[in-house]
């Protein structure tokens, strides 16, 4: 009777000692893991956090040196792109300067406002798209506008380029909404119906709840299969 008690109480000590060591491993393994998945998860708030600790198990230590290596390489892409978008921002403003000056030196002066109100917007929009390149949030403010007057001034551009537009439909109460983007998706919308489709028609309705800006044409379409 008693050697199979001494059996059980040494087998006992023998699984405790083999429960206690392999937790030991087990959270020697997976604490440098957890170090990994928390700089993941942090690596696109702040790509200049300090490197990851190159310890562990050997795998381990491997793939925290190449998820430092690979921090290391976004981080000097993103200021490799910032330098560039930097470079780009500087040498855009050059020629639209040079523009604005030469549209205040024409005798027409209908042409003149035209030109310059062309430009604002060509100075908008290359800022906008600066900004979307770096990642930030665009800083133009919302605030009310006629939205017909955009729609018709959109379509007047087009005209003038010989293409034809007819517009339909009236908005009855100002629109909260951001100009310069508004102007750039509306016209990148007309382009493309002008483009592919010679003419086009945009409608405008209104209601209480939501104002719908529909723009048509009658190009080619896309393939069914497409």
């Amino acid at each position: 009777f008693d050697w199979p008690m001494q059996m059980l109480l040494t087998l006992l000590i023998l699984l405790a000692g083999v429960i206690t060591l392999s937790l030991v491993a087990v959270r020697w393994i997976v604490r440098p893991l957890e170090r990994l998945r928390e700089a993941a998860d942090a690596l696109g708030k702040d790509i200049h956090r300090p490197p990851l600790p190159e310890t562990g198990p050997v795998e381990v230590a491997e793939t925290s040196r190449a998820f430092n290596t690979m921090q290391r390489r976004i981080a000097r892409f993103v200021e490799d792109r910032a330098r560039m978008l930097a470079a780009v921002s500087h040498d855009l403003r050059t020629p639209l300067t040079r523009i604005r000056l030469r549209a205040d030196l024409l005798d027409d002066e209908e042409l003149g406002d035209k030109i310059r109100r062309d430009l604002d917007d060509m100075q908008s929009m290359v800022e906008a798209t600066l900004d979307f390149m770096r990642g930030t949030v665009s800083r133009e403010e919302t605030r009310s506008l006629d939205l017909m007057a955009l729609l018709e001034s959109l379509s007047d551009d087009a005209e003038e380029s010989g293409a034809r537009v007819r517009l339909r439909g009236q908005v009855q109460t100002p629109y909260e909404g951001r100009p310069v983007a508004l102007k750039r998706c509306i016209g990148n919308l007309l382009d493309n119906a002008l483009r592919y489709g010679r003419e086009a028609d945009i409608e405008v309705t209104d209601s209480a709840t939501a104002v719908a800006v529909t723009i048509a044409d009658r190009g080619p379409g896309i393939p069914p299969e497409l």
